[in-house]
């Protein structure tokens, strides 16, 4: 099969823009150039017979992470070459009569949650597979450590790192700004236009709030972006824009002695969701409060879904909890 002479890297890019934005997991700290060449050297390949190694290694924060963006880059190709792709587990790249096999039905083989116990035997593994001629094209998603472990093996023997396992694309794990970034564009999407108090004052809200949190990237994001989103239109005419009203609250202790009394300056620890749910099922009204404020201010529950586990609205809230003590940033 042919690939379609009119495909062009901005029409890859943005391809893969959309993929993982559906995904979830779109962030303008991704190199989406790298993703995009990546992309088309195993379309070119794989169709025009281009010979290069076309193998890659995708590194994020989590092997999980690296596992959506490798599945990313599968969807894009699929569109010029569908059905082109077979996901497997690590140790099937070592057998040779397995990705033999496979070869006739499927021309890349995504290998998640590589961990790559032993270096050399992926090296013959890889070295193995090249010296077929027209290969299956390997794409191995791995974490940080590992990675790392293949740069420094990269140090005395250049070919695995530098050579088979072709393509390298890291990617960032986010940071405050990376997640404002995300935000912003986000509601751009959406129709709005955000005002210079708004983008001020919510890169503030994220740098106090987003390293406590106890969600994960992509969740705080989209967490935010509804909540900022319902929150505008409960207004009467609201229009467009966004700005400094259109920010959550926060709340900052003013007596942190008042708040979950357990010996660590007032703080409740919320290790996971079961816990929190525990803590708030079982707690008196007036602790129930009290431990929910505590919740907002460590980033780990929004502000508005403790105003709503408590039958109030955010205003009531927040002059209830100024009765124990609190006040609005």
């Amino acid at each position: 099969m042919g690939v379609d002479s009119r495909i062009n890297e901005e029409e890859v890019k943005n391809l893969i823009i959309n993929v993982l934005k559906a995904k979830n997991i779109y962030s303008p700290s991704v190199n989406v150039p790298m993703l995009a060449k990546a992309a088309i050297s195993i379309i070119n390949r794989m169709s025009v017979g281009v010979a290069f190694n076309a193998n890659a290694t995708i590194c994020a924060s989590s092997s999980e992470m690296a596992n959506k963006y490798g599945e990313a880059v599968v969807q894009v190709v699929e569109k010029w070459l569908p059905d082109c792709c077979i996901v497997t587990k690590e140790s099937n790249i070592y057998d040779r009569r397995y990705w033999k096999e496979q070869y006739r039905a499927y021309k890349i083989i995504l290998v998640k949650d590589c961990e790559v116990p032993y270096i050399e035997k992926l090296e013959k593994a890889l070295s193995d597979i090249e010296k077929e001629g027209w290969i299956p094209i390997v794409i191995l998603c791995v974490d940080e450590s590992v990675f790392e472990r293949l740069h420094r093996y990269g140090n005395n023997d250049s070919r695995l790192f530098y050579s088979l396992c072709g393509f390298k694309i890291v990617i960032p794990d986010m940071n405050s700004q990376n997640v404002t970034d995300s935000v912003f564009e986000k509601l751009i999407d959406k129709g709005f236009v955000l005002k210079d108090g708004f983008i001020t004052r919510l890169r503030i809200y994220i740098s106090k709030v987003y390293p406590k949190t106890v969600l994960t990237q992509n969740e705080f994001v989209d967490n935010l972006v509804e909540t900022i989103y319902r929150s505008h239109y409960r207004r009467l005419d609201p229009g467009l824009i966004l700005d400094e009203s259109d920010v959550p609250f926060t709340l900052n202790r003013r007596k942190s002695d008042r708040v979950g009394q357990d010996g660590d300056g007032g703080r409740i620890e919320a290790g996971n969701t079961e816990d929190v749910t525990e803590l708030i099922k079982h707690s008196r009204n007036e602790g129930r409060l009290e431990s929910l404020v505590s919740l907002v201010n460590d980033g780990d529950i929004l502000l508005e879904k403790a105003a709503f586990k408590m039958n109030m609205t955010v205003d009531e809230f927040c002059r209830t909890a100024e009765g124990y003590g609190f006040v609005l940033l």
